[in-house]
């Protein structure tokens, strides 16, 4: 079958193209997207990596009302509520290849084998923030609450926000916090009176702690990476690559999930996924001689889109329209005090609420696709 590769410009889908294109007798197919906001675009890095791997390089720029008009799709493709943005890019990306291949490779997995995510790097500063003293912690916290907000992607202030939450929880549970959009006590005021007396939210991480059981003889990091295994890989990362693209008719298929390669590298120390500060360095020691050096060195950036930026100015009306008072009091689900609470910090730019208002936005358009 019409075979492509999914081709961002990072070490994990340029090191799947390297081996598709070393094992083909003829240049293979690669395909990526790009947006009009550079701190999500990485169209340049998938460029240079196909003119380097020589292939059949197929690239498409999407405006923001392309974006914003497959929002529509999203409540289509989703048959239970999800709220994970960047499942916009993978669907665009993989109707854009379905016009050329039947099937794409991907690099999904990498990042969770071999500790590739910044809340790796996040969590031995969590540690080390643990034993500061007290006083040091809270004028750091204080630091941190006047640093002016941006919307752009990764922005300091957020990264730095996420990793100082959920400091009063068990690391691993502190991961988790980074990984969502509410820590249980936010979790409860979002909710209303009557459904949140229906709630136990001491139960929020319960099979998260069930992991950490199965897995409390390894090591903290680790443990860490079995919880990627088990939750944010299987129930975030596959779950929206497989119901984008199927929604566009495309078979997608992530090598770094074969069970072989899976089995060898979580029997690799920590050290050699994590050395340092440098993530994925058995990886990029594999490839430091085969891709070109800023490739293998660049930055985590992610495959998102705008959110924070749009709900203050595309999505505006969107958002205004899905959260409006009546519908929501009507509903019974959510406290409209709080949404509003949320929304209002993040429109006049006193906060950055995007996880949790695209959270709650997500819920609402499923809602209206298949419950009302």
């Amino acid at each position: 079958m019409p075979l492509g590769v999914f081709l961002s410009g990072g070490i994990d889908s340029s090191t799947i193209a390297y081996y598709a294109q070393k094992n083909s007798n003829q240049k293979i197919k690669t395909f990526s997207i790009g947006f009009e906001d550079k701190s999500f675009d990485e169209s340049d890095y998938a460029n240079q990596v196909a003119k380097f791997l020589n292939t059949e390089h197929y690239h498409q720029n999407f405006t923001p009302n392309d974006l914003l008009n497959s929002i529509n799709q999203i409540a289509k493709i989703n048959d239970e509520p999800f709220a994970d943005a960047s499942i916009i890019p993978t669907y665009l990306l993989s109707k854009f290849t379905r016009n050329s291949v039947t099937v794409a490779l991907s690099g999904d997995g990498g990042d969770e084998l071999l500790a590739g995510y910044p809340t790796f790097q996040a969590m031995k500063f969590a540690r080390m923030y643990r034993y500061l003293p007290k006083l040091l912690r809270e004028t750091i916290k204080r630091t941190v609450n006047i640093l002016p907000i941006s919307h752009d992607n990764f922005s300091f202030d957020f990264k730095v926000k996420k990793t100082l939450s959920g400091y009063e929880y068990p690391l691993e549970i502190q991961n988790q916090i980074w990984l969502g959009a509410f820590n249980p006590q936010e979790n409860k005021n979002i909710f209303s009176s009557e459904i949140s007396n229906q709630i136990n939210f001491n139960q929020s991480f319960s099979e998260t702690n069930e992991f950490v059981e199965q897995a409390k003889k390894k090591s903290l990091e680790n443990r860490i990476i079995y919880l990627y295994l088990k939750q944010y890989l299987s129930d975030d990362i596959l779950t929206k690559a497989d119901r984008a693209s199927m929604f566009a008719s495309l078979e997608v298929r992530a090598p770094f999930m074969d069970y072989r390669l899976v089995e060898f590298l979580n029997s690799l120390p920590y050290n050699l996924k994590l050395k340092g500060w440098k993530t994925k360095y058995a990886l990029k020691e594999l490839m430091k001689d085969k891709l070109p050096r800023n490739i293998i060195n660049r930055p985590k950036k992610g495959f998102g889109v705008p959110v924070a930026k749009w709900i203050n100015n595309e999505l505006k009306d969107f958002t205004l329209d899905l959260l409006n008072e009546s519908d929501i009091r009507k509903q019974g689900i959510f406290n409209y005090l709080e949404i509003k609470k949320i929304l209002d910090e993040h429109l006049n730019k006193k906060a950055d609420h995007r996880k949790k208002l695209w959270t709650v936005l997500m819920f609402q358009q499923w809602y209206q696709q298949w419950y009302k």
